[in-house]
Formats: C-alpha cells, structure tokens, sequence
C-alpha cells in the first residue's frame, strides 16, 4: 500500500469530514492565513488520498480473493485426486480378488485333470482294450427347509451309488447352486422362507427348462395345483405328497433320472499322458 492507515493527509481527511467544529476552524484558519485556493488544494489533495487508499484497499481485497479461490481449487483438485485413488484401489482389489479366485479354479480344474489322467493311465495298462467308457456320477439338488427330511440324502446316495445329492435349505441358494453345477435333478419342497418352491420351478421352466423337477409337499393334492399356480412346468415333472415313503421316492428318482453320463475315451497319446501325470 502507498499510504498508511494512519497516515497524516488521511488524518485531515478524516478530521475534515467527520468533526464538524474541526472543519470550520481548520476552515478559517486557512482562508485567514492562505486564502481558499490553498483551501480548496487541501481538499482536493485529501480526496484524492481517500480515493487512492480505497483503492489500495479494493486492490488488496481482490488479491485475497484470488488467494481464497486458488486454494479453494486446490483443495477440490486434491480432493479429485483422493478420489480417484481410492476408485483405483477399489479397482485393485476386485482384480485381486478375481485373480484369487481364477487360481483356485486353476487348481481345481488342475486336480480333474491329474485325476483323469490318472485314470487314463490305469486304462491304459491294458493294450488289448481300445474303447473305454467312464461313467460320472449324476447330481441331485435336495431344497428342503426340514432337517428330518435331509435323510433322503443318505438313503438316495446308498441306494444309488451312482449319484451325489447336494443339500439347501431355501431357493436362493437353491438357484445359486443350479446356476454354478447345472444338477440333473431337483428336488423342492413347495413351501420354504425366502424363495418358495413355486417361485423357484417357475425360475426353472423359464431359464432350465430342460432339468427335471420332482416337487413334495404335504399341503398340495396333486400336479394340477402345482401347474395351476405357477403357470408354466419344467419338461419333466412330478409332484409327490408328503409323508413319502422311502421307495415311492426313489421310484420317481429314477422314473427322472436321466441315464448315466457315458464318455468314450482313446488312449492315443500315451507319452503326453504321462507328461501331464
């Protein structure tokens, strides 16, 4: 700033303009003494010192301003900045997190493929066999709220040796698991919490038509009223009433059932076998 607050001009400004009697007495002693030229200078010299400090006093205003306004900016850009760190970080994670799995399907697939070839080998130990057929084992989904009934499981694996029965207790998790391992057979019970059996055979005769569903309930009489409030079935399917007895329920297990999964192999390769082994 050129003047100071403080200043002597602005000192007789601020006498000239606010103390009236300082006014009229600076005013005759100067027009006594000088005359009013000088008088009418001293004004002049006064407001301009007036102007001149409002004008500092804008200028140093305006300066600030821009001051708050540029580290307002630089806040925000390092708020930005922040931001788009923890989007990265995010990113990172998820990649990670999908790398994770990946490797555990790498394994997973790897110990199939020991395991197959394992069995090649043991195939193999007979020249004179040309084709071999290895049969899999069929998947049956058991959704049943009631733990009681979850003995179907143990009496359906050991009077089928040939299946695995998986287990869920709702129909969430029930499509959860027909949507990861595609069973090649369900059976529900009708009423569940969450997602109940109608909702859920609704699902299947839309996305997986194809997968039989065998249907128990002891609320229900028969098929008509199971197809009478879901609309649509699944291309195969049967409708029990509970309490089952043990062997109606694996006469319809294995009326759905579809045949074992057969596959033919060829040894043909039998040094690359042994390398992958």
């Amino acid at each position: 700033m050129l003047y100071d607050y403080w200043s002597a001009p602005t000192v007789v400004t601020q006498v000239i303009l606010f103390i009236p009697s300082a006014e009229k007495a600076l005013e005759r002693l100067v027009l006594r003494h000088f005359g009013l030229v000088p008088f009418l200078l001293l004004l002049l010299l006064s407001a301009l010192l007036c102007i001149q400090y409002l004008q500092n006093c804008r200028k140093e205003g305006n300066e600030r301003e821009k001051s708050l306004r540029e580290r307002l900016n630089s806040g925000e850009a390092r708020a930005k900045v922040l931001e788009e760190q923890v989007k990265l970080a995010a990113t990172e994670i998820r990649i990670a997190q999908q790398q994770k799995a990946l490797a555990e399907q790498k394994v997973v697939a790897r110990e199939e493929l020991l395991q197959f070839v394992r069995d090649l080998r043991s195939i193999m130990r007979f020249p004179s066999l040309r084709y071999t057929n290895l049969a899999y084992k069929r998947r049956i989904l058991l959704v049943e709220d009631e733990l009681l009934l979850h003995i179907w499981k143990d009496v359906i694996e050991e009077s089928l040796p040939e299946t695995e029965v998986t287990v869920v207790t709702n129909g969430i998790k029930a499509l959860a698991e027909i949507r990861k391992c595609r069973p090649d057979l369900v059976i529900t019970d009708l009423f569940m919490p969450s997602l109940d059996g109608y909702e859920l055979i609704a699902i299947l005769s839309c996305e997986f038509p194809e997968i039989p569903v065998l249907a128990v309930s002891n609320h229900v009489q028969n098929k008509a009223e199971v197809a009478a409030k879901v609309g649509s079935l699944p291309r195969h399917f049967e409708f029990v009433s509970k309490p089952l007895p043990l062997e109606e329920l694996l006469e319809a297990v294995c009326r759905l059932m579809p045949p074992s999964k057969i596959v033919d192999v060829i040894p043909q390769d039998t040094e690359s076998i042994a390398r992958l082994s």
